[in-house]
């Protein structure tokens, strides 16, 4: 999971009187870690001179991984994803030579593998907790490419740090995570109804990275189309608290990216029963509706929670013999990810505060 020849900066850890890093600098350490939604690329491989992909994204509230990490005689982890988590602590201690000794509880995860983002959220909160453990920092973005994480999109990373709607700016020849270029407050009035299929996961890993190699490069006038509806069309609209425009650009790069990206997913959604949820979800008044990066969650806009909470009723009863499906309603969250602790055990508990 630690790429080969990735150094970790020691001028990050503090030191002792006799030059030795402090191991221990906190009894426990509490992180939660938003789930985001990836609203689409705008770039792919046909992104331009040097760069490639670029993606628009959202952090969200009501849905996130809470875990706690303390210290142990051994590695102990408890809760959902425990074996992905003793995979990253044991990476991350072998590379920088920590002890092991530690309990992980793992009190709430992020489903896996319906591009909610929880691959990300969960390295970047175990790894962060554990290095605030031993008195240790590394930038996030650091630690996800440490981690393996972060390759195509900096969507996760940007959500941990800072929340919001967010827009990277692709990879170039030197880009370690790709940078978030635009980060803008949601507005807190609106809200998205989620449709999750658990039936269906979306591509992970080597299945994720030979689909993209056998997709054909965009045009470049379609990659100028879908950065106009980013760039002059959905930000613009977000700043302008104008949801009709905001939900037809992204309905719009929806549409545009789900025939890109039909052939392998098995259609413009890699679920049947969400895409039927999303048809219906417009004719409630959805402003725009789209997929989740690779599915199999959903997501319509609504500009309110009254007219929301209104469709997630009837939705609910719609849906209510399928036990596979779950609809949802969250909102946007402003902040990244939170930790509690990490500073040196005196007895004193630090208050929670921002992960970056």
């Amino acid at each position: 999971m630690v790429r080969p020849g990735h150094r970790f900066r020691p001028g990050s850890a503090p030191v002792a009187p006799d030059g030795k890093a402090l191991r221990v600098a906190a009894t426990e350490v509490s992180v939660i870690a938003p789930a985001r939604l990836h609203m689409g690329f705008f770039g792919l491989q046909g992104g331009g001179p040097g760069r490639c992909f670029g993606s628009l994204g959202l952090t969200l509230a009501d849905l996130a991984l809470r875990l706690r990490v303390r210290q142990a005689l051994r590695l102990q982890v408890r809760g959902p994803m425990a074996g992905r988590v003793r995979e990253v602590v044991e990476s991350l201690c072998v590379h920088l030579d920590l002890p092991q000794s530690m309990e992980i509880v793992v009190e709430k995860a992020i489903p896996p593998h319906m591009g909610l983002g929880s691959g990300t959220q969960l390295a970047l909160a175990v790894g962060s907790a554990v290095l605030r453990l031993h008195g240790m920092q590394m930038p996030p973005a650091e630690l996800a490419s440490l981690l393996g994480r972060g390759k195509r999109s900096g969507i996760g990373v940007g959500a941990f740090c800072y929340g919001g709607l967010l827009a990277d700016g692709g990879s170039g020849a030197a880009t370690v995570v790709p940078p978030v270029v635009s980060r803008l407050e949601f507005p807190e009035e609106w809200r998205l109804l989620l449709m999750l299929d658990h039936s269906r996961h979306g591509f992970s890993g080597n299945r994720e990275r030979r689909s993209f190699e056998s997709l054909p490069e965009l045009p470049m006038t379609t990659v100028s189309h879908l950065c106009r509806l980013v760039l002059l069309q959905a930000l613009p609209a977000v700043c302008e608290r104008r949801i009709q425009d905001f939900g037809a650009a992204i309905g719009e790069i929806q549409q545009i990216l789900g025939g890109h990206f039909a052939a392998v997913q098995g259609g413009s959604y890699t679920s049947p029963e969400v895409a039927a949820a999303m048809r219906w979800l417009v004719a409630e008044g959805a402003a725009g509706v789209g997929q989740s990066s690779w599915g199999s969650t959903g997501f319509a806009l609504f500009p309110s929670e009254e007219q929301a909470s209104g469709v997630l009723r009837q939705g609910l009863i719609r849906w209510r013999g399928h036990a596979q499906l779950e609809l949802r309603m969250v909102s946007g969250r402003n902040r990244g990810a939170e930790i509690e602790g990490g500073e040196p055990a005196t007895g004193v508990k630090s208050s929670r505060r921002p992960a970056c």
